[in-house]
């Protein structure tokens, strides 16, 4: 999956890459800032007729790494480099949790 071949991206694309890590950076080509792993992948019902139905991406990350809501460009080997705009959801001692819906 390349950045062209987001926009056709469907939550089957994604599951099963649930527990791998992915690197986050806030450009392309930039130093990665930290490592999130995609916890789920999840669909989120009916959309439009004609198309995609929308989907839901959990990531968690580390506890001492704030990412703001913004656009990040996230790695991994079997998606390649993709901008994607996380949102942070929740956070603890232990972990921040981050979502990406896609519509």
């Amino acid at each position: 999956m390349s950045v062209m071949e987001l926009a056709k991206a469907t939550v089957e694309d994604f599951q099963p890459l649930v527990g791998e890590s992915f690197e986050v950076a806030l450009e392309e080509a930039a130093a990665i800032v930290t490592t999130v792993q995609l916890k789920s992948a999840t669909s989120l019902g009916q959309g439009m007729p004609g198309f995609r139905l929308p989907f839901s991406l959990m990531f968690v990350g580390p506890p001492d790494v704030y990412l703001q809501q913004q656009i990040l460009w996230l790695t991994n080997p079997h998606t390649g480099t993709v901008p994607v705009f996380l949102v942070p959801v929740a956070g603890n001692s232990e972990q921040r949790t981050y979502e990406a819906v896609f519509n």
